[in-house]
């Protein structure tokens, strides 16, 4: 077995350096960022699936809450607490200002482009 294994590792080292030899410079770069890559995303992959396999197995147990006879449908109750009517005094600082509309100055529009004659 380990002479299987080293003959696998010397054949990918030779593989690789001949390799190497012959490939452009930019062609080098793009492998080597790929090869990066790969590497760089092997313990997002493997984190993500320990925690799948965690909620899998979090689900399969029930959380303590489903066990205790809470929400049955995963998630947890929504609570709405609607309250009563404002205290006087407390929103009139939110009021907008109106003016009535003899109050309110007339809007005046500018037409880029256009002669003052019309």
């Amino acid at each position: 077995m380990r002479v299987i294994v080293l003959v696998c590792v010397s054949f990918m080292v030779v593989l690789a350096a001949v390799l190497g030899m012959r490939m452009s410079s930019e062609a080098l770069a793009v492998v080597t960022g790929v090869v990066c890559g790969v590497v760089a995303g092997i313990p997002l992959s493997l984190l993500a699936l320990m925690l799948a396999k965690s909620r899998q197995v979090a689900q399969e147990r029930g959380s303590p809450w489903q066990a205790a006879g809470g929400w049955q449908s995963g998630y947890p109750p929504v609570i709405v607490v609607q309250g009563g009517a404002p205290v006087p005094g407390q929103m009139e600082h939110l009021q907008p200002v109106l003016l009535p509309s003899h109050q309110r100055p007339a809007r005046q529009f500018h037409l880029v482009g256009q002669d003052d004659e019309w």
